[in-house]
């Protein structure tokens, strides 16, 4: 098991995607997946992304671009490029400049292109003396089949300053733009300026399409503000040691620090090498067990080490720390105690970090159960596999439920025990069946020991690679039927040891590639 991982919650990416969509009104949503979609993978986001309502996306290289093509079939845009480097054919691709244009119309293919705007942001697009000759001859390529003009582009240098006039001043000289460009004979555009900020804040910045970015990932592109989003990333590693540690003894490289009492330190196997920043040295918590803790002495290229006070509190080495996200600090207040922006803060991890795509929450009642089970429901597609773990009565049949809600399939889901599978087809003619099944009984004695056979031995009206499974003690299911699987595990026992009145669960999720 990797001892320092990038845990990301699609769940998480799927409702922030759909905040977006619904943000956007009457709008195209393109949704920004550059820098391998923020760190988060964008393999594993567009697919989602798209499943809640992207219309297309973007990115700033090519290469990056054409590697997100491959996951959808919506348009996808790259902005960031040098004339006479390699195009690719079917990438949309943004114009910086008068001689970005010339090489996009001796392409040897059509483009679609998207002219880039400087409204004040002063870093890329095209300025305001140059308008009149970049209209002209897009319109020119344009009427002669070299190039296809999708829109006009800019971007926002202060959006996230509501209060700031300078946003004013931009958008005035945008639709300036857009005015010359109708004149010079572009029409049926669709135009595009709104970052996350601005979708918020800016009705009148969303013109034909918002360009949203960090709010895809669950953080808030304003100080102080809530839409309810929800943050996807999590950075997290496994404690390798606890040490005894003598009052006035130092820690790590050039003994920075020295401990202020006889007490305990802990080691997280996270260093520059992963990401985590030398000049974080004495500005993190690192999260154990629920409670925080500071990293003190230098950051090394391996590891870090954080101060447990005179009592260990029960630390030990397999216990998991959090750097940031879910069950610690926020990519927020990590950002702002390290005296960064939290955009830095996500594309940090890297090195030994591996991603593993899940979750962790605790349900107090029922309804946030199924509530939890729409969440998942909403990112699963055709041929998913998810398997249900947790004794008898944890609430499988009830997250079970909510998975359905979140499918959108038909009928009412109750536990498979005594019929073994249950199959509920898709409300919609493209959407994917739910095949309900206890996995128990259906390995259980007289089973040939073939799940695919036995299976199909169900007569199901639905085939597998266009179905959900959902399995309840799946454990000896899923190798067999997915090379891939979602594993969800519920526990009530830890809550009722606390409280044996206690009706909450710990559920967990992960994605798991099969051995």
């Amino acid at each position: 098991m990797n001892a320092l991982k990038l845990r990301i919650d699609l769940a998480a990416i799927a409702h922030n995607t759909r905040q977006m969509r619904r943000q956007a009104g009457g709008a195209r949503l393109m949704c920004v997946v550059k820098a391998d979609a923020y760190n988060h993978g964008a393999a594993k986001c567009v697919p989602i992304m798209e499943a809640n309502g992207a219309d297309a996306f973007g990115c700033a290289t090519i290469a990056e671009a054409a590697s997100v093509a491959k996951l959808t079939s919506k348009p996808v845009m790259a902005w960031l490029w040098a004339p006479g480097e390699e195009l690719v054919e079917g990438i949309e691709m943004g114009v910086p400049s008068l001689a970005h244009l010339r090489a996009l119309i001796d392409a040897p293919f059509v483009p679609t292109v998207h002219l880039m705007i400087d409204t004040g942001m002063n870093r890329s697009g095209v300025d305001e003396e140059q308008w009149p000759e970049l209209f002209a001859m897009a319109a020119e390529a344009q009427q002669a089949g070299q190039i296809r003009v999708a829109g006009l582009m800019s971007h926002f240098a202060c959006a996230d300053n509501p209060a700031d006039p300078y946003t004013d001043r931009q958008l005035a000289t945008f639709r300036e733009a857009l005015n010359q460009a109708h004149e010079a004979g572009l029409e049926d555009l669709v135009n595009h300026v709104a970052n996350s900020p601005a979708t918020w804040t800016r009705d009148d910045a969303r013109f034909e399409q918002i360009r949203p970015g960090i709010g895809l990932y669950g953080l808030e592109a304003i100080d102080g503000t809530d839409n309810g989003l929800r943050p996807a990333m999590s950075w997290v590693a496994t404690v390798t040691a606890v040490k005894p540690i003598q009052a006035g003894e130092p820690v790590s490289y050039s003994g920075t620090w020295t401990a202020p009492e006889d007490g305990f330190t802990a080691v997280v196997p996270a260093g520059y090498a992963d990401g985590v920043m030398r000049i974080w040295q004495d500005r993190m918590d690192v999260t154990i067990n629920g409670a925080r803790y500071p990293q003190v002495g230098r950051v090394c290229m391996d590891q870090i080490v954080v101060w447990l006070g005179a009592n260990e509190a029960g630390v030990a080495p397999g216990d998991e720390a959090v750097l940031f996200g879910a069950g610690g600090v926020s990519a927020d207040e990590f950002a702002l105690r390290a005296n960064t922006i939290h955009y830095e803060v996500l594309c940090a991890p890297k090195g030994r970090t591996v991603r593993e795509y899940g979750g962790r929450r605790v349900c107090e009642t029922r309804e946030e159960t199924q509530a939890l089970g729409r969440e998942l429901g909403e990112t699963l597609r055709a041929g998913d596999v998810v398997i249900l773990d947790g004794p008898l009565g944890a609430g499988k049949t009830t997250l079970t439920q909510g998975i359905a809600e979140g499918m959108q399939v038909k009928g009412r889901v109750t536990s498979p025990t005594f019929t073994i599978a249950r199959e509920h087809r898709a409300k919609e003619a493209e959407g994917a069946s739910l095949i309900h099944v206890d996995a128990y009984r259906l390995l259980g004695e007289g089973s040939s020991g073939d799940p695919l056979g036995e299976l199909d031995a169900l007569d199901l009206e639905s085939e597998l690679d266009r179905s959900v499974v959902v399995a309840e003690w799946g454990g000896d299911l899923a190798g067999h039927i997915a090379n891939e699987y979602l594993l969800v595990r519920i526990d009530r026992t830890t809550l009722v040891e606390q409280d044996e009145d206690s009706e909450g669960r710990i559920i967990t999720w992960r994605w798991v590639h099969a051995e």
